[in-house]
């Protein structure tokens, strides 16, 4: 652990050292909360986004008639798979986090029947911010897979049109050339059949 030096001198040097100390907890308190209900907000929102793109997901698959290459079934199915990942971790950091509010509330309510005489950190909080790492980086994968893919049908259809304007091209050039031999032809004609007329 680093060792940090006490400043001084210092604005708090002349205050009570307690009322320090009350102020400093709730404080601490109120900024406690406010992480708690950020961290269960970004959660909510990653388990509604993920249900969500599931959802449109299987609808597009299930509707789509667009024959999808080996590449694009891979990162889709990746995406999938990244999508539950996200869901099962939002569930569990639901999970431990009611499991370590428990602990804690225990802890309180030993520390101030003098059974305890200090707090320690509830052991669920690691599986808490492990299930909360997992689910946002599973989501971030997700969204990266189906960006992926978006970029790989983008490519897919350009390619399709390039691929349908050179036919076309190649086409027209094969009718005018077709053309040219047949007026050439009967241009050959027409020059052997004056010269017989002309014997």
């Amino acid at each position: 652990m680093v060792e940090r030096q006490i400043i001084t001198p210092h604005p708090l040097d002349d205050r009570d050292e307690n009322e320090c100390y009350k102020t400093m907890m709730a404080e601490r308190t109120v900024l406690i909360a406010a992480q708690r209900d950020a961290q269960d907000n970004l959660i909510k929102t990653i388990i509604q986004l993920s249900s969500a793109l599931i959802a449109l997901m299987a609808g597009f698959i299930t509707q789509s008639k667009i024959d999808l290459s080996a590449a694009s079934k891979i990162i889709l199915s990746i995406s999938l798979l990244s999508l539950s990942v996200a869901i099962v971790c939002g569930l569990s950091e639901n999970f431990f986090s009611s499991v370590a509010y428990n602990e804690q509330q225990k802890m309180l309510e030993d520390y101030y029947g003098k059974y305890i005489d200090a707090y320690t950190e509830a052991k669920s909080n690691k599986a808490v911010r492990r299930a909360q790492l997992g689910a946002f980086l599973s989501f971030v994968v997700a969204l990266l897979c189906l960006a992926t893919f978006g970029l790989l049908q983008a490519k897919g259809k350009s390619d399709v049109k390039n691929t349908a304007a050179t036919a076309a091209t190649a086409a027209a050039a094969t009718a005018a050339a077709a053309a040219t031999a047949a007026t050439s032809a009967a241009a050959s004609t027409r020059q052997v059949q004056r010269r017989r007329a002309g014997e």
